[in-house]
């Protein structure tokens, strides 16, 4: 019996706290009040019983304001609105004229300036239906609400007071009526062609500020542009600015006393019902079996192309952290921007390599305008970099260092992508190779086909490899693979990942190499692609890029196919940047021809495949052009 009392309590108490959270806001009443400020935009010198005395300019006033506003929901984050109330739109419009005086006591003439002022009574009872939204919170809870609607203004009060006074000199006057004065009324009245409706686009913010359930305090902006004229002979527009400070009472319907719940009837607890566990789903994936051979022979290889410049931050001669200043014996990315972090590094290597090599340091600003120190800030950034290459083991009698206050082949200043290059030290190497392009390499793969089973969970599948996903949703899959091995190898190891839904599971077999045939390649070009760059707006070949050119066609056998892409940076017309890039790419293919009897297929074109342009070096590699190589 007991029981069943506090189920009925319990069930009387949901009901109430349900019936009180269904209730909704039926309406609102909110009154609010604040300052009005009324901007004016004239250009006429009459209109109506308003007397010419030149052009009138803007004006403004910040004057009182009220309303009472009838708040409908529609949905639970928007509604309707009508509110009434009252403004004051008035204003000063002035403009200032001068007239010569002759200043009969100090026999000289003098201008006279004065201050011509209209000052404009403008009441108003305004009118605004509009909607409100709640952008942040709900309609009744409105942390941040948007109000956009028409205004309509009714003239109540339209009267005009137009006055004339003295600014300067300080003792000039007007007479009126035989008396001095230093101000004089010239009209007054009513604005006879004032505009009887003026309608307005207003839009506003608001935010409400919880005191009980029902009510709230609602600050309020909002802004007001009239789309009529405040006069309909002259050009005089008018808008404003409302800051408004409001008290909101939110009324709802009345409750609904819920209905008495029925006493609840014991009932017999339902039979025990058992669940058999889930069987757990589980991969199951193996290497069933392998199909190939080994392949040997050379490979023909570009070694990474190289920025031979240090970019320095505006008006700095500090190296930047970027750069690797160290030879720690980390290796470098593989990302050519990247790899500019190693020039440093990768010089003094050089100049280890070539002991005849001597550098000349060439230290450059962005100019006079942008970095005024000049040859001074030119000569400790050449220095800074001198330092570094001699903390790398380069004897310091092998540098010269210069310093330029442009450099030697400078960027366009117009651009504060060039101004940036020019911030810079070019390192100069003489007498040695900056890098070694072209290699033929050594090389054996086994290269062939994967069997791979997969069961246990439904695909689709996928198959990692040496960091090459394939996808299938069959059970077997045949998989690619290239696998570097030893000449002398006579077994590889073969490692895949196999992934499905949340489900994974490493695989790997042992391939007997010996087992396979082999065949030998003289020279594999799959993969090459040489990197040679250009000066800024230049097609001429440097000598080092002579030089790859040389060793590239001393290495590929008569008959083989070059591919050589044109390409630019970003600065420049999309028009002078493609003719650069196909006239680097003829100049190319012309050398190529002018120093080999060999009979090559020689194709050129300009690349869309872009290095990127948001970095200097990037901007350094992207006025290249790109070569490939495919034999016979």
């Amino acid at each position: 019996m007991k029981l069943n009392r506090l189920l009925l309590v319990c069930a009387v108490a949901g009901a109430t706290t349900a019936a009180s959270a269904q209730q909704r806001e039926a309406l609102a009443i909110r009154l609010q009040g604040g300052l009005l400020g009324s901007f004016h935009s004239a250009d006429f010198s009459r209109s109506g019983d308003i007397v010419d005395c030149g052009p009138l300019g803007n004006g403004s006033a910040w004057k009182p304001t009220g309303q009472a506003i009838i708040e409908l929901p529609v949905g639970p984050a928007w509604g309707l609105a009508l509110g009434i109330g009252f403004a004051d739109r008035g204003a000063v419009l002035s403009n200032t004229n001068t007239y010569p005086l002759r200043d009969t006591v100090n026999n000289r003439d003098v201008t006279m300036t004065t201050s011509h002022d209209v000052k404009a009574n403008l009441n108003f009872i305004e009118i605004q239906p509009d909607v409100r939204f709640a952008l942040a919170g709900t309609w009744e809870r409105r942390t941040l609400g948007l109000v956009i609607g028409p205004r309509i203004g009714l003239p109540v009060t339209s009267n005009f007071t137009q006055t004339e006074s003295v600014v300067s000199p300080s003792d000039a006057y007007f007479i009126v009526n035989g008396a001095r004065t230093q101000q004089r009324n010239l009209a007054s009245g009513p604005l006879t062609t004032r505009t009887n409706v003026m309608l307005a686009a207003s839009a506003g913010i608001e935010s409400f500020i919880s005191v009980s359930p029902t009510i709230s305090i609602v600050p309020t902006v909002s802004f007001d542009y009239f789309l009529t004229k405040v006069v309909n002979d002259a050009p005089w527009n008018m808008m404003g600015i409302r800051a408004e400070l409001g008290i909101r009472f939110g009324i709802r319907p009345k409750a609904e006393e819920p209905a008495k719940p029925a006493m609840p009837v014991p009932q017999a607890p339902p039979p025990a019902v058992t669940i058999a566990p889930e069987k757990e789903a589980m991969l199951a994936a193996s290497i069933t079996g392998f199909s190939g051979e080994v392949v040997t022979g050379n490979r023909l290889t570009a070694s990474q192309p190289i920025v031979n410049a240090i970019f320095f931050d505006s008006t700095s001669a500090d190296i930047p952290t970027s750069y690797r200043r160290s030879n720690d014996g980390s290796i470098p990315a593989t990302d050519p921007v990247d790899v500019h972090a190693w020039v440093l590094p990768r010089i003094a290597a050089v100049m280890a390599r070539n002991p005849q090599g001597r550098i000349v340091v060439e230290g450059a600003t962005c100019g006079a305008v942008c970095e005024p120190e000049g040859t001074a800030l030119a000569e400790r950034r050449a220095r800074t970099v001198r330092d570094a290459l001699v903390a790398l083991g380069v004897d310091g009698s092998r540098i010269a260092t210069k310093a330029l206050v442009l450099p030697r082949v400078a960027s366009n200043q117009d651009y504060v992508e060039g101004r940036a290059e020019n911030r810079r030290v070019d390192i100069i190497v003489q007498n040695a190779p900056l890098q070694e392009y072209v290699n033929a390499e050594q090389f054996a793969e086994l290269r062939g086909l994967a069997q791979v089973s997969m069961g246990g969970v439904n695909g689709p599948y996928t198959i990692r490899i040496d960091g090459k996903d394939t996808t299938t949703s069959a059970s077997t899959a045949r998989i690619p693979v290239v696998l570097p091995v030893g000449a002398s190898q006579g077994s590889a190891r073969l490692d895949m990942h196999v992934a499905v839904g949340g489900l994974s599971q490493d695989i790997h077999t042992t391939v007997d190499i010996s087992s396979y045939g082999r065949r030998s390649i003289a020279l594999a070009t799959d993969g090459f692609e040489a990197i040679l760059r250009f000066d800024y707006n230049s097609s001429e070949l440097s000598e080092d890029v002579k030089g790859l050119l040389r060793q590239l066609t001393e290495r590929l056998p008569e008959g083989s196919t070059i591919t050589i892409s044109g390409s630019t940076d970003i600065l420049g017309s999309d028009q002078r940047n493609r003719e650069l890039s196909e006239q680097r790419a003829r100049v190319t293919e012309q050398f190529i021809r002018s120093v080999t009897r060999a009979r090559f297929t020689i194709t050129t074109s300009t690349t869309t495949e872009k290095f990127p342009d948001t970095t200097p070096q990037g901007r350094f590699l992207n006025r290249s052009i790109r070569i490939t190589a495919r034999t016979p």
